[in-house]
Order: C-alpha cells, then structure tokens, then sequence
C-alpha cells in the first residue's frame, strides 16, 4: 500500500469521526431546544430552572426502577449520566456536582428519590419566595444631596424621622414617609474634608456623634434651626472605626464608646449636664490630646482606652 493511500484512509476516517462527532452535538442541541433545556447550563440553579413537569417525571420512574432494583441511590457519575440523558443537554460537569452536593442531605455519597423530590420542591418554593421579594412597580428612588456610601441609618423616636449620615459627612433628616426634609454638611460646620467611618445617634441628647479619619470624634446638634458642632474630641492615636453611645453607665456619667483599628476600645465619659451646660451657640468646644490625657479637667469628660 502506498503512502498516498494511507493518508487518504487516516483522513476518510477523520472526516467520518468529525461528522458522527457534529450529528451527536446537533443531536444533543435539537433536543436540548425541544425540551427547553439550554444546551450548556453553568450552574446548578441554571439546571433546576430549566426542568419542566415532563423531566421530573421521567427523573421519578428511574429512580424508582432503580430502587426496585435495590439501588439505594445514584452515585455521582450515574446521576450526571441519567440527568444527561433526560434532561438532553451538555449539563457542565461542576454544576452537576454541585447540584448533586446540594441534594444529598445526609452526604453519603448517594442519592435516593425522597432526597431529591424534597430539595426540588423546597428550592422551587425559594425561588417563588425570591421572585416576590421586590417587585419592580413598587421600587422607590429617594433622592439626597450625597450620592456616596451611607455609613449609618437610625430612627429618630422623639421626632418620628429617619437620620442617614453617609461617608463624605452629608447628614440627610427624612420623614417617616421617607420625603427629604433636610440636608446637612457637616464638614462645613467642622472646617475639615475627612472621610466619615461611623455614626451613632445619642438618642437621650439628640445629638449625632460621629468618627472620622482624622482621628477625631465630633458631636453635631442637627435638629436645631441652625446646625452646629457641640464638640471634638481627639486625635486619638489610631484610627476610629466603629462608635456606639452606651446610655445609664451609672446615676451621672454616660459613655460613648468607639472601636479603632489598633485593636483598642476607646471610651469617652462624660457629665449627662456636659449638653445642658453647652446648649448655647458657639463654636465647638475642643477636648484635645491633652485634656484627653488628664483624669481631671474643666470639661467634665474623662478618656480611656482598653
């Protein structure tokens, strides 16, 4: 046999391979269309959404076959190849292991008909429950000076509105049908252009305090006519991230305390007469390093960190 007639036998036998090769994927795409199965799916919720009633019925029979047969189960491989033949689609090989991961509940490396019909029905009800969540006609777009992060939202009970103070420093008032009433920037009142890490509503004082990136702690009046900054604290050493006001300390003193990224717990006391006593307008009253340092100072307040 010449050597023209070997390569002309290796590439019948190629063509004859690719065209068995095309038929077989034509195959698997037409029935893939006529049973609405995508031809690829890339993930497991992709497989379980696109059964239909006439697939789970077909998954039903072999399972039972299969159990009549004394099969407890379908191991991995059996399930992709089963699934692969009812659902006539090139299911993807990490999204039926995770599917089958999902279904086998008591993981024993097996699953049986109970296992199955159960996670089918239950993750059918979440993605009806998911579907009803939010619905499109009902979305409300509230519109605020500051378009940046919100770092905090509280409820203000005594004035029945809503408080969001977001990182560029915008404190914005919303009423309880969420109408913009008013908004603030209190880097105006503060003279400073830092970043916001976190807010907290002293609820007893109606004041807002907040933590920024200069280190500092800053105490706003913002429900009065005209906005202003009762008090800065600071700089403390690191940087502040997390503040909350902690009410009734003892029968004189509240805290507010307030967390930073050297693994510290910073508490800030003071006299529950310090706001009475500074009700007046003016300009912020300043408790800097050194005061901070003092167990006794004209301010009232006492630091410490833990």
């Amino acid at each position: 046999m010449s050597e023209f007639e070997v390569d002309s036998d290796n590439n019948e036998l190629k063509a004859i391979s690719e065209n068995a090769e095309t038929s077989e994927l034509k195959t698997l795409d037409a029935n893939a269309r006529k049973n609405k199965i995508p031809s690829y799916t890339s993930t497991y919720q992709d497989i379980q959404q696109a059964m239909n009633i006439t697939h789970f019925e077909k998954l039903m029979n072999t399972f039972k076959k299969a159990e009549a047969e004394g099969e407890s189960g379908f191991e991995l491989d059996k399930f992709r190849r089963v699934f692969g033949e009812i659902l006539s689609g090139n299911l993807n090989y990490e999204a039926m292991t995770m599917l089958f991961m999902k279904i086998d509940a008591n993981s024993d490396g097996t699953i049986d008909w109970d296992e199955f019909s159960t996670y089918m029905m239950m993750g059918q009800i979440e993605l009806g429950d998911r579907k009803q969540v939010f619905v499109e006609k009902d979305k409300k777009t509230l519109h605020c000076k500051s378009k940046d992060v919100i770092k905090r939202i509280d409820y203000i009970q005594k004035e029945r509105k809503y408080v969001t103070v977001s990182r560029d420093a915008i404190a914005t008032l919303w009423n309880p049908e969420f109408v913009l009433q008013k908004s603030i920037n209190l880097k105006d009142l503060i003279r400073t252009d830092s970043w916001v890490t976190d807010a907290c509503f002293l609820h007893e004082y109606n004041k807002l305090a907040l933590i920024n990136d200069d280190r500092l702690l800053c105490i706003f009046d913002i429900l009065s006519i005209k906005p202003r900054c009762v008090l800065i604290a600071g700089p403390i050493e690191n940087n502040p991230l997390s503040i909350c006001f902690a009410r009734s300390h003892d029968e004189e003193n509240d805290m507010i305390l307030f967390g930073d990224d050297g693994g510290y717990m910073n508490i800030l006391t003071f006299q529950r007469r310090f706001f009475i006593e500074n009700a007046t307008d003016g300009d912020p009253i300043l408790f800097n390093s050194s005061l901070m340092a003092q167990k006794k100072n004209k301010i009232g307040m006492n630091y410490t960190r833990v």
